[in-house]
């Protein structure tokens, strides 16, 4: 049976500072129960966020009655959240949240200058994203992920708590690492940064989850190297250089493994330790061949709003941050037994 509305369930900006008060039921009681006629929602920090709340968020941004159905409601009540995180913030420092904005988001005066606008007086409108120059779209993709990197540190200062179903988000696979039975009921992806500390860390849960669900789950690997590690990157492009020869998932570990040392002979070696053809192998880093590839997976972290690493998505279902086995076991039967 899958988690009713009213029990505390993990949110996209937890990640490490979810405080998850786990009860045996494996559910948590709503703070709810004696207010059941303007229900409490959501928790950031100490303040709470009400029904009524969201109703009058909604009611500002002039969404039809007909527009408001339960996915609607919950990607609203996210954005809600995050506003008041922003608020929050905001207060703390003495700012407006445009000031505090503006103070995450600050680029130079050489990279302001690259970015194009319409002359004085111009009809013409401003580009979308598709015909944006490319220093526009780096720069505004810089600028976003500096919004969620600081949207992250909020939401360990100022702990977030979710108290409805949570959204089932749509998550592309095409052309990435799978590994388990394309047939299996629990679908798992993982968005991942291999030089991310919590990452390695979690990877011994991982593989006790895969031990523990053999045949039952489908793994799925997404790339999301963050700006603030330098040698990500050449990391994942190297990973998806040895999927090209057949060899993702045991290089993946490797740069797990040894997340000290990401340069370019250290990849080479990783890639020699699993014999694979080096000649090859160091032709597709010379070419960057992925870069396209990680720059999707980066694109759509960005376009799912997610603000930290690992964050995984258990047919659909958002989780943010290395939770317990005990954690990742409790969604995963829950959807097995949906399933059956």
């Amino acid at each position: 049976m899958r988690l009713r509305s009213l029990t505390c369930l993990p949110f996209l900006l937890v990640a490490l500072s979810l405080s998850l008060n786990l009860h045996t039921s494996g559910l948590c009681a709503s703070p709810t129960e004696d207010q059941p006629d303007d229900p409490i929602l959501a928790q950031v920090g100490d303040e709470f966020i009400y029904e009524r709340d969201l109703n009058a968020f909604i009611d500002a941004r002039g969404m039809r009655e007909e527009e408001q159905n339960s996915e609607m409601k919950n990607e609203q009540l996210e954005r809600l959240v995050m506003e008041k995180l922003w608020q929050l913030g905001a207060k703390e420092q003495g700012m407006t949240v445009d000031e505090l904005k503006q103070s995450v988001t600050k680029t130079s005066d050489s990279e302001t200058s690259q970015i194009k606008t319409p002359s004085s007086g111009s009809s013409v409108a401003p580009a979308g994203p598709s015909t944006l120059p490319s220093s526009d779209v780096s720069i505004r993709k810089k600028q976003a992920l500096q919004e969620q990197a600081f949207l992250f540190y909020l939401s360990r200062k100022y702990p977030v708590h979710i108290y409805i179903d949570p959204m089932q988000y749509s998550i592309s696979l095409k052309n990435s690492p799978v590994r388990g039975p394309e047939n299996a009921p629990v679908t798992f992806v993982e968005f991942s940064d291999f030089e991310c500390y919590f990452c390695g860390k979690f990877q011994p849960t991982l593989q006790k989850i895969v031990e523990a669900y053999e045949g039952k789950v489908r793994f799925v690997f997404k790339h999301f190297p963050l700006s603030m590690h330098a040698h990500a990157k050449a990391a994942h492009s190297a990973s998806l250089c040895a999927h090209e020869q057949g060899r993702f998932w045991d290089y993946r570990t490797l740069l797990f493994d040894h997340q000290n040392d990401f340069s370019t002979s250290a990849l080479l070696a990783y890639a020699r330790q699993l014999n694979l053809d080096e000649t090859l192998f160091k032709a597709c880093l010379n070419e960057d061949r992925y870069a396209d590839r990680i720059d999707a997976d980066v694109e759509e972290a960005i376009g799912l709003e997610i603000s930290g690493t690992p964050t995984f998505f258990i047919n659909g279902r958002r989780i943010s941050g290395a939770q317990s086995f005990r954690f990742f076991q409790q969604v995963i039967d829950e959807e097995l037994t949906v399933r059956r």
